[in-house]
């Protein structure tokens, strides 16, 4: 029986936009490069995390959920259709702007990508002074306008149709699919997000990629996905004061379930078993993780614990209870999973 929780491994990513803060800001370690992205929990085929403890270290967590299925996900999430990771967490340093981008809903991206289309929300982490993100179009942008800027050519004609709105530290914004978007530089965030990997790049400031030629742009599908009625604003959610600090929730969607938790106390952050897997972020903090669970099979009551700090990603599964967290300092920890 699949009873502890387990340590993911990420799978880090060079981007032209990344730079070094997932090191400086997140902790950890990277190689000689400019990063972008580091994919905590993912079964997606472009980046597949690896369990990094327990029982089943070293294995690929897509076979891993495929050798256990129930054990893994969770019969609620089974019944729902998934037969893999159903979302996919990653932290991405901005060090400069990424693209305009949008992404398809799930039923374009099954006709057109094979894949699930991408709702996705974020949490942001670290700014700079003066920080903005693209979110979303001007009020009075439509389709034949975008067209307009985008066909003239004109040098700024599509960058003046963009909204952007100011961010920090502890914002958060759900994204949905066929909303305009983009990061742009000096911004750390956390991103949760259907798994899928399908983007449409609508503008790129003009760019070139690390092979020196322009990144191709996908203007056709952007134009027939984008909601050019978006108009959600930044949230800046407060947190409920209990015994053991804050808890927050910061996304309900069909997707996924965001909580945050800011802990100063011992606490039981999972009781009983739901029947669902969890995935948990560490972003602030360092401390003990302990669980208890019951296992006839095994002779009864099981203990375990294993250290956790800053920047790690643990899979909890289903029937793995009684999880308890013992700070060694104030410590934040996001939770992920399916209603």
């Amino acid at each position: 029986m699949i009873i502890e929780p387990f340590l993911l491994k990420p799978v880090l990513m060079e981007k032209i936009w990344g730079g070094r803060r997932l090191e400086t800001v997140i902790g950890k370690k990277l190689p000689p490069g400019k990063f972008g992205e580091s994919w905590e929990a993912s079964t997606h085929h472009n980046g597949i995390s690896t369990i990094a403890s327990g029982s089943l270290e070293g294995t690929k967590l897509d076979k891993a959920i495929a050798m256990n299925l129930k054990e893994m996900l969770g019969t609620r999430i089974i019944e729902r259709g998934y037969k893999t990771l159903p979302v996919l967490i990653k932290f991405i340093d901005a060090s400069d702007k990424l693209s305009v981008q949008v992404h398809p809903d799930d039923a374009y991206a099954k006709e057109h990508e094979n894949d699930r289309g991408k709702t996705e929300m974020w949490y942001i982490l670290y700014s700079e002074p003066n920080a903005q993100l693209i979110y979303g179009l001007q009020e009075g942008t439509n389709r034949s306008v975008l067209e307009s800027a985008i066909s003239g050519g004109t040098t700024g004609a599509i960058e003046k149709l963009l909204r952007y709105v100011d961010i920090k530290k502890g914002d958060v914004l759900l994204v949905p699919a066929g909303t305009v978007h983009a990061i742009l530089g000096g911004v750390v965030l956390l991103e949760i997000q259907e798994s899928s990997d399908s983007t449409y790049r609508l503008y790129d400031w003009k760019r070139l990629g690390f092979d020196g030629k322009p990144r191709p742009l996908h203007m056709e599908k952007a134009l027939e996905v984008i909601n050019f009625d978006f108009r959600e604003n930044v949230m800046r959610i407060r947190g409920e004061k209990q015994p053991f600090g804050l808890v927050s929730t910061l996304v309900k969607s069909p997707y996924f379930t965001v909580k945050r938790y800011n802990i100063d106390k011992n606490y039981k952050i999972k009781e009983n078993q739901e029947d669902r897997f969890n995935i948990l972020i560490v972003t602030e903090g360092s401390g003990i993780m302990k669980w208890q669970t019951d296992d006839p099979a095994q002779g009864g009551l099981k203990y375990g614990s294993i250290p956790y700090k800053k920047g790690n990603t643990f899979f909890i599964p289903p029937v793995c209870t009684k999880l308890r967290i013992k700070p060694a300092e104030n410590s934040e920890f996001i939770d992920v999973f399916l209603d």
